[in-house]
C-alpha cells in the first residue's frame, strides 16, 4: 500500500507562480470588502448579509483576520463585484487586459445577450 505524500515533503514543492498564502488572500479580500462596502452605513452588517454569515465571522472577514469559506465567498462573489474580480485577480491567471474586458462585461450586461442580468439593488459594486 503506497503512503501519501506530505505536504511536507520536499519532492511536493510549490510552484514558483503558486497563489498566495491565506494571510495575503484573507488580507486582499478585505481590501476588496473595504472597497465595496466602505461607502455603506455599517459595512460589516451589510457583507454578513450578503454572505449569509453571523456579524462576528463578517467582521473577521472585512478585517482580514480570517477568508471566507467556499459557500460563504462564491454567495458574496454573486453580490459583489469588488469581491469577483479580485479573487479572479488572486487566481494568478488574468492578465490587466482579461481585467479590463470582465469590468466591462459585468458593467454592460447588455453586451452579453444570452446572460440574463440580475436585479441588483444598491451601488453599482455590491448587491446591497
Amino acid at each position: 500500500m503506497r503512503k501519501s505524500r506530505s505536504l511536507r515533503d520536499p519532492k511536493m514543492h510549490i510552484k514558483a507562480n503558486s497563489p498566495p498564502d491565506a494571510s495575503a488572500i484573507a488580507a486582499s479580500l478585505a481590501s476588496a470588502l473595504r472597497r465595496a462596502y466602505g461607502d455603506f452605513s455599517a459595512p460589516i452588517k451589510r457583507w454578513s448579509r450578503a454572505a449569509g454569515v453571523h456579524p462576528r465571522s463578517g467582521r473577521n472577514h472585512y478585517e482580514g483576520r480570517n477568508c471566507p469559506r467556499a459557500p460563504e465567498l462564491i454567495r458574496g462573489m454573486a453580490e459583489c463585484d469588488e469581491l469577483l474580480l479580485e479573487v479572479l485577480r488572486l487566481s494568478g491567471r488574468l492578465t490587466p487586459e482579461t481585467v479590463e474586458q470582465l469590468i466591462d462585461a459585468i458593467t454592460a450586461p447588455e453586451s452579453a445577450p444570452d446572460v440574463q442580468p440580475q436585479q441588483r439593488r444598491g451601488g453599482p459594486s455590491c448587491g446591497h
